[in-house]
């Protein structure tokens, strides 16, 4: 399975071509390629640390920021 920095590297290049390309056609078919490799990348990014991403929607949920996690004890040894 390619990586998220392939997809990603992907998406790039179906821009850069279609950015050097005089056909409305092509042009139009490599955004939408460029647009597909994106969303594989987001896929591959969220299926590689579902564990961040549900802790982070959990306190967004609570109103609360990654910095402000409960959980977080640094800094309080020796108190």
């Amino acid at each position: 399975m390619a990586s998220t920095d392939d997809y990603r590297r992907l998406a790039a290049e179906c821009l850069r071509i279609a950015h050097e390309s005089h056909n409305p056609k092509d042009r139009a078919l490599l955004l939408r390629m460029a647009e597909t490799w994106m969303r594989l990348a987001e896929r591959s990014e969220s299926r590689r640390s579902p564990d961040i991403e549900s802790a982070t929607g959990q306190n967004r949920e609570r109103g609360m920021s990654s910095d402000d996690n409960p959980t977080d004890h640094r800094g309080t040894e020796g108190s």
